[in-house]
């Protein structure tokens, strides 16, 4: 196995909830309201 594999095992929800909210703090305003409006949505739905 590669380190990217063991690495990418090890990883945990919270490493992917920090990794997601590094990815969405660097995009713009409107990015959030899209995503917030995407909650909204699939919460109405389901």
């Amino acid at each position: 196995m590669t380190e990217y594999e063991t690495q990418n095992r090890g990883e945990t929800m919270g490493d992917r909830f920090s990794r997601f909210s590094r990815w969405l703090s660097r995009r713009p305003m409107e990015s959030w309201g899209f995503f917030i409006a995407g909650l909204i949505i699939a919460r109405i739905l389901f």
